[in-house]
């Protein structure tokens, strides 16, 4: 059995694999693996330059790990906000549990951000193929407005 995943973006007919770091980061990547499907909008970063983002419902949350503040294009993070991290995008459900955030840098430019400061996200994934068609995806979708993705295993 793979121990990948693959990003899907149905309106746009794409589908990457995405490479699951289990050496880097065993406790992330157990937690996302167990949670798969992940089937969500996605929105683009306001703050954060050239990042995608879902939001997934809540999962064992594997604390920090391969924590990142500087990323590079092809990363794939999860980031955890507490209940109390507030923002004033009203599509930013948050429940008791907090926030579980899933980020895709397609970028060079990108850095995580939280309302007043970098957020460090555990890197547990990378891109592995097609980047730049993606980023063409996630540029469209910067333009025209989000659209639901999956995130399940390959």
């Amino acid at each position: 059995m793979s121990r990948e995943a693959v990003l899907e973006v149905p309106a746009y007919g794409a589908a990457v694999g995405v490479e699951l770091l289990w050496d880097d980061a065993p406790r992330t990547c157990a937690a996302i693996w167990s949670a798969l499907p992940i089937v969500k909008p996605a929105f683009h970063a306001r703050r954060s330059g050239q990042e995608l983002f879902l939001l997934a419902d809540p999962f064992d949350n594997p604390g920090p790990e391969n924590q990142r503040l500087e990323v590079a294009a092809g990363d794939v993070l999860f980031a955890h906000m507490p209940p109390s991290w507030t923002d004033d995008h009203e599509d930013y459900t948050r429940g008791e549990l907090g926030l579980f955030d899933i980020a895709l840098i397609y970028g060079p430019d990108a850095l995580i951000r939280g309302p007043e400061a970098p957020v460090a996200g555990n890197l547990f994934g990378r891109v592995v193929e097609d980047l730049p068609a993606l980023a063409e995806i996630c540029t469209r979708m910067w333009l025209q407005g989000c659209e639901n993705v999956t995130l399940r295993r390959a």
